[in-house]
């Protein structure tokens, strides 16, 4: 019986073993740091060859650099969203331009040589390259315009970059350790940590930390294999003046009124439509016109005009649009406007042209009324200002830009380098398209467009536009509108025995009446509306008021505009 029992506990004994071993394996395992290797390529998203990773401060970008001839590229439109967004590209002629307040640098792409304030320079490596159809800059040549650290790595290739310069957490490896792609000992390992490494500590948890290293990697380690955890500030590069982008600005607060200008024959009539006008300081006359697609334009600027603003008192700050004024049916196409901008020999015609003009003519001022600036055009339209804005400044002409309600407007980027910003505070619906019939400038319409305005553009550059003139808007067969200045609106209403009614949500007198079966719909803009306006931008405390347009308005109006200018 005692020989039966025996076997039975040996193989009990075997089992009990063979448990625990798979216990103990399972343990083991369990809490066992893995060995498996992350693959680096992928973590950084290349592929090799010239394909490089960019770690910008303590992100892994999705945007790739290129390195190629010992140079480390970056795509231009990354470098305009990151770094610095002074820099445009020109696919037409092939040139890459950079604009500071008082210069311009150029270099056409592929090539080592650049052109800054007329002085040639020529490097030993090439400045700007294309890969596909992207333009990418070097980042040597990038370091004469924008201010930060780069360090590069290889295998796999990265470019570490640091543009902010702030208090960083940092602590030291306390021994040999791995650095891992997620917290965890199960985590695969991103690179080998030797103790004393310094990292910079990115989040902390209870068991780990989020580090980035000076390699660019950023991963996972354990908490008890830091140490010697403190602050510090990186060195910043500040090898780059940052420009100051002076303005010229007016003591007080302006009043512009633009004139319109469609004949050489109305600048000699311009005093009499300022008879009855009270605090104008400005006038615009619409005289310079875009007229075909190489930058050249109409102009009916007369310096007898501006001899009699000057001895008035008043300054002349031209008008210059991207339509006629003469005759709608000679207006550029939207992409005519687009070669114009974007194209750099015919932008630089139109502005060379321009600024002769002005100063030939002794005009104090530049007004740029574009209002045909498709997505396309846009980024040519900012080079535009950015470079009429050089030679304004150079030669203390004031230059202005006037703005509707369009998408393709970037009123951050203008705010920089123009002196006054007018917000276009009318015409809320002139169409079907957009929701008409409805107010040329109801009071919340103004209010949003102040407050747009002033979320990007400092009050002290704000000018706000007001209406001398209503829209009648016809809303029985084929819907549509006519405009008529204030006493034009007035009369008419008047013969037809129409009573207006104040609205106070528009903040204007309203009326629908119908005349031979056709129905008319009218929000009257006047004295009463216009000091509803007033009062609001002064609570904005702006930089003043503009008008459109002279001849327009009655007398009366005047006085709540003096009012307002004396705030």
């Amino acid at each position: 019986m005692k020989k039966k029992i025996i076997p039975v506990a040996v193989a009990a004994c075997l089992i009990i073993i063979v448990a625990a071993i798979g216990v103990l394996l399972k343990l083991l395992d369990k809490y066992s740091y893995s060995r498996e290797k992350a693959d680096l390529y992928e973590y950084f998203g290349v592929t090799g060859g010239e394909e490089t990773a960019i770690v910008l401060n303590d992100e892994i970008m999705e945007t790739k650099a290129v390195f190629k001839d010992g140079q480390c590229y970056l795509p231009i439109d990354f470098v305009n969203e990151q770094m610095n967004n002074h820099f445009y590209y020109d696919a037409v002629e092939g040139l890459v331009i950079f604009t500071t307040d008082y210069d311009k640098a150029v270099t056409q792409v592929g090539s080592t040589d650049y052109t800054m304030a007329d002085t040639f320079t020529s490097e030993n490596y090439v400045l700007t390259t294309l890969s596909g159809d992207k333009v990418y800059l070097s980042l040597d040549y990038l370091k004469k315009f924008c201010n930060f650290s780069s360090v590069y790595f290889a295998e796999p290739n990265r470019i570490v970059l640091s543009t902010v310069w702030e208090t960083e957490k940092h602590a030291q490896i306390k021994k040999d350790t791995q650095i891992r792609v997620l917290g965890g000992i199960k985590s695969e390992i991103l690179t080998e940590a030797a103790a004393g490494t310094d990292v910079k500590i990115l989040e902390t948890m209870e068991n780990w930390s989020k580090v980035k290293t000076a390699d660019g990697y950023i991963g996972y380690v354990e908490n008890k294999r830091l140490e010697n955890e403190g602050e510090m500030t990186p060195a910043a590069v500040t090898d780059v003046p940052v420009p100051e982008y002076a303005s010229i600005k007016r003591d007080g607060k302006i009043c512009l009124v633009w004139d319109l200008i469609t004949n050489a024959t109305a600048n000699g009539m311009a005093g009499e439509r300022l008879a009855n006008t009270q605090g104008v300081n400005v006038i615009s006359p619409t005289w310079f016109m875009l007229s075909d697609n190489a930058g050249n334009f109409v102009s009916l600027a007369d310096p007898a005009y501006v001899q009699e603003m000057h001895g008035r008192g008043i300054e002349v700050w031209a008008m210059v649009s991207d339509f006629s004024h003469i005759n709608y049916e000679d207006n550029l196409s939207r992409e005519e406007i687009k070669e114009v901008l974007s194209i750099t020999s015919r932008r630089t015609n139109l502005i060379t042209q321009l600024v002769d003009a002005v100063r030939s003519c002794g005009i104090d001022g530049i007004n740029v009324d574009f209002e045909n600036i498709n997505e396309e055009a846009s980024a040519g339209y900012i080079q535009f200002l950015r470079e009429l804005s050089i030679e304004c400044r150079k030669n203390g002409i004031v230059l202005s830009v006037d703005n509707g309600f369009h998408v393709n407007y970037d009123r951050a980027k203008q705010a920089e380098v123009v002196d006054y910003v007018i917000i276009m505070g009318y015409d809320e619906f002139v169409s079907v398209e957009d929701g008409g019939p409805g107010p040329c400038a109801s009071i919340d319409f103004v209010k949003r467009g102040i407050e747009k305005t002033l979320a990007l553009v400092p009050k002290e550059k704000t000018i706000n536009a007001i209406p001398f003139y209503t829209r009648l808007w016809t809303v029985t067969g084929d819907i549509g509108n006519k405009a008529y200045g204030m006493q034009e609106i007035e009369n008419l209403l008047a013969e037809n025995n129409v009573q207006t009614v104040w609205d106070e949500e528009t903040c204007q007198y309203i009326a629908d009446y119908t005349v031979s079966d056709v129905g008319y719909s009218v929000w009257v803009e006047e004295k009463d509306s216009i000091t509803v306006k007033l009062n609001v931008m002064a609570g904005y405390q702006l930089a003043g008021v503009a008008c459109w347009r002279l001849g327009q308005e009655k007398p009366d109006v005047w006085e709540p505009i003096a009012l307002y200018l004396q705030q």
